[in-house]
């Protein structure tokens, strides 16, 4: 059986319609969108967000470098004195109290 009624699809240019509605689509949203608490959220986590990154990095920045370990062991500091008796116990120490290195290993 052959189907003899006319094709009325065939003249449409389906692109310029598609683009037609979505373009009806998208103003429809803009002009019905309205500012929620959802909208406020968002914007006040991103104020916070880069409000604590910014702080982050100008106090990371402004720290002083940290001297290496063999800079901070040659420091000019005056020596301190330990007394010790016979046995080789402390009885007493005079000046700044510094560790001795530990050497690990």
């Amino acid at each position: 059986m052959q189907d003899d009624r006319p094709d009325l699809r065939r003249g449409i240019d389906w692109a310029r319609v598609r683009a037609a509605a979505a373009q009806q689509h998208l103003a429809s949203m803009l002009r019905d969108r309205r500012f929620t608490w959802r909208h406020a959220a968002s914007i006040a986590a991103g104020l916070v967000l880069v409000v604590v990154l910014s702080g982050w990095l100008w106090i990371y920045w402004g720290l002083p470098r940290v001297p290496d370990a063999d800079a901070l062991w040659s420091l000019n500091r005056q020596p301190s004195v330990m007394f010790l008796d016979r046995e080789g116990e402390i009885i007493g120490v005079r000046g700044p109290y510094d560790g001795r290195r530990a050497r690990l290993a």
